[in-house]
């Protein structure tokens, strides 16, 4: 759910827009700007102390995403 120019053609019209940004729990569609702050931050001493991580730059979306898989039984 990141918006670049590839996918600018996707989300020109707003009611896909909004209908994706509902479904991620920060509410907004996730930007280029977004994936760099956490590479820059990854790259920097300051995570020196992070090793073999992973780490999603998804808005939260991964975290809900089970949420909306049905299940038998529920």
């Amino acid at each position: 759910l990141i918006r670049t120019p590839l996918s600018e053609a996707f989300y020109q019209a707003p009611s896909v827009t909004e209908r994706r940004a509902a479904m991620v729990p920060s509410r907004r569609i996730g930007t280029a700007q977004d994936i760099a702050d956490v590479v820059l931050y990854l790259a920097s001493d300051r995570a020196a102390y992070v090793n073999g991580a992973d780490v999603a730059v998804d808005g939260g979306f991964a975290a809900v995403l089970m949420d909306t898989v049905p299940r038998p039984g529920f």
